[in-house]
């Protein structure tokens, strides 16, 4: 199993702190290997899913200012359906899960037959950052999403 954990250096590193210490208590699991993988330019995170979709067994992302927990990603793994996410407030206290065609990456799941299933080429375009979400949930179906709502640190 594999954790993808994009973050981009510098950019509201507050907001980062507390996922940086929830990512690492959870690098001490021997079933999962966690890639750190800093985004710089608009595409860099498409680039990062694109270089994990073909990676066997499941694929879990965090974003830089979520915060999960062992329970969660426990909570990920277990459940049966093939992509999951759970559910985050946005900035501005809204849930993503109850905008209109909101897709949220913030801590997700994918198994290999979730991403298999994608039959467009290529399967995680290169698209801006902003976009890769929604682009991903479109070849892929809606995720199940998983409450209550997972910490998210974005301030604004």
């Amino acid at each position: 199993m594999l954790l993808l954990h994009t973050w981009t250096p510098g950019h509201r590193p507050a907001d980062q702190v507390a996922t940086w210490d929830a990512v690492q208590a959870l690098e001490d699991r021997t079933d999962l290997v966690v890639l750190h993988r800093p985004t710089f330019a608009e595409t860099s995170y498409a680039e990062a899913w694109r270089d994990v979709w073909d990676a066997p067994g499941i694929v879990l992302g965090v974003e830089q200012d979520i915060v999960p927990t062992p329970w969660h990603v426990a909570e990920l793994v277990a459940c049966p359906g093939g992509y999951c996410a759970w559910d985050y407030r946005l900035a501005n206290g809204q849930l993503w899960s109850e905008v209109p065609e909101g897709r949220g990456f913030g801590l997700v799941k994918f198994t290999r037959a979730a991403r298999l299933a994608v039959i467009e080429r290529p399967m995680v375009p290169l698209v801006p950052w902003r976009d890769v979400a929604s682009v991903i949930s479109s070849r892929v179906g809606p995720p199940h999403v998983h409450q209550p709502p997972v910490r998210h640190n974005h301030v604004g």
